[in-house]
């Protein structure tokens, strides 16, 4: 084999991603207005939906990732392997440029260094390893927004072995009621038997942690299992009422119990928007800018803090004392210039890694002959 195979694009995937990191922008930009309480409820409220960015990042990846497998599955000798060598190079070469630079950054200055409890050396090696994504005070500290990365490598870790079991619709509903489950439980004893003395950190934690995000990856599989399957689906069950019967239920749930996270509920709303998605073309949301937005994404979620930084520092944070149009320009600002320096890091660091991932592949492939 000389040559890899190619997956095939949806503009839709793309757009997605793109939505996606718009709202994380959204979310963290209206978080450096210093009078955000006078926003008022709408816009507040508005402004929250941006953290639902993370949880439209990990259904996409669950699916693209579904979708990959699936169309590479016989066609490649070291499937699993080459599963592997394409997460590592896509990953980690801009995550530990991230890492550098926001030691830069913080320039000493490091927050965790007030608690006496916490190894400076053990946080950066728990990060470089993505062993942060189970320690509550760790997770998230050196780079922000890390959490989400170390919590898709945990989903990684596992992958093969979800795929592997996790064939049909029916296996599908079966592990996401188990996750749903698993993500409430874990939450009760968390609230009721807190493991650090951070309060604060630890009730991050609630909503950090994986198996709080695992139900999040099974409706990514859900939604690709349902597109890909349809003969088989329609025997059994509408495509309508899947989502609308298991939104149902844990809403009624929740009403009646409490114990689920919002981001959940929320997530099973984009699981719908997602669905509509793949089966009709929408110009207004599925564009050149969407598109453009979503394959630098990834450059997007990590450098967007930095270009923050940076425009707190240029005294671009606060320009005009009306506060919508302050924040609107604000907002404006921070997707160009963050989407002016993605682009860079796409070209220089993403896109450099992900080739030597595809040599690497092919190398072993061909070793194979």
């Amino acid at each position: 084999m000389s040559q890899l195979v190619e997956v095939k694009k949806y503009a839709y995937i793309d757009a997605l991603r793109g939505i996606a990191v718009l709202g994380t922008l959204l979310i963290h930009c209206s978080k450096y207005e210093y009078g955000i309480n006078n926003f008022g409820d709408f816009f507040k409220d508005f402004f929250q939906l941006g953290n639902s960015g993370v949880q439209l990042f990990f259904m996409m990846s669950a699916f693209t990732l579904y979708m990959s497998m699936s169309q590479k599955k016989g066609l490649e000798k070291n499937t699993y392997f080459n599963f592997f060598v394409r997460r590592i190079f896509r990953i980690l070469p801009l995550f530990y440029f991230s890492v550098i630079i926001y030691f830069f950054i913080q320039n000493g200055n490091y927050w965790w260094l007030k608690y006496p409890n916490i190894d400076s050396f053990s946080l950066l090696i728990s990060t470089l390893t993505f062993t942060n994504g189970f320690h509550p005070i760790w997770i998230n500290s050196i780079v922000e927004g890390g959490w989400s990365i170390a919590i898709e490598m945990i989903f990684y870790a596992l992958f093969p072995l979800i795929f592997k079991y996790i064939k049909s619709l029916k296996r599908a509903m079966f592990f996401l009621i188990i996750s749903l489950f698993i993500s409430s439980l874990s939450y009760l004893i968390m609230i009721k038997y807190p493991l650090i003395e951070q309060d604060g950190l630890w009730k991050g934690f609630y909503y950090f942690n994986f198996l709080a995000q695992l139900p999040i990856f099974i409706l990514g599989i859900l939604i690709y299992l349902i597109i890909n399957q349809k003969g088989r689906f329609t025997e059994w069950v509408s495509d309508i009422q899947i989502p609308i019967i298991l939104f149902a239920f844990y809403l009624i749930s929740n009403l009646l119990f409490n114990h689920i996270q919002n981001h959940i509920l929320i997530a099973f709303s984009m699981f719908i928007v997602v669905l509509t998605f793949t089966s009709k073309k929408n110009k207004l949301f599925i564009n050149k800018v969407t598109c453009f937005l979503g394959k630098i994404s990834y450059s997007m979620y990590l450098t967007h803090f930095p270009v923050l930084f940076i425009m707190w520092k240029l005294n671009l944070i606060d320009v005009f004392k009306g506060q919508i149009i302050n924040f609107g320009l604000r907002f404006l600002i921070l997707i160009v210039l963050t989407s002016l320096v993605s682009y860079i890091t796409y070209r220089l660091i993403e896109l450099p890694g992900v080739n030597l991932g595809k040599k690497i592949i092919v190398y072993f492939e061909n070793k194979r002959k």
